[in-house]
């Protein structure tokens, strides 16, 4: 079984949070998300993987010790590569100041605020319960 990770990344926006949905490229078909990738063979942890992924696809550097776990994951099958995928969840907060270069992999990026993120803003129902998880953590901790 392969590994990926998921992280949803907020920012703060005057008193309220934001969270950064991406829009894949039209290869991957043009669909709204939260950050994801797959474990590689070089990485160390699966925190160190969520902190490279947020790098490369949105250029923002988050430090390991910003990224929390949700302690929670999803396990799917992906029909086009034939493979079982472990996605592990991670969320973190960035700066109001967070600038977003998005990656080739990716067509367009948003800022929602949270209190609007809707099911049908992702493609996946995963990404949604991801948010979900991770929104409700953060209003537990206000």
């Amino acid at each position: 079984m392969s590994e990926k990770v998921q992280i949803i990344l907020f920012k703060k926006q005057s008193n309220s949070l934001e969270v950064l949905l991406l829009q894949t490229n039209k290869t991957r078909g043009l669909f709204w998300q939260n950050i994801t990738g797959g474990v590689e063979s070089y990485d160390q942890s699966l925190i160190k993987t969520a902190a490279r992924e947020i790098s490369e696809e949105t250029s923002i550097v988050v430090p390991v010790k910003s990224i929390n776990s949700l302690e929670y994951s999803y396990q799917y099958f992906d029909q086009n590569r034939q493979i079982n995928y472990t996605e592990h969840l991670f969320y973190a907060i960035v700066k109001n100041t967070s600038k977003v270069i998005i990656s080739l992999e990716h067509n367009d990026f948003k800022w929602v605020p949270a209190k609007e993120i809707r099911e049908n803003d992702f493609h996946f129902k995963s990404n949604f319960d991801g948010f979900c998880r991770a929104y409700q953590v953060l209003r537990d901790k206000e």
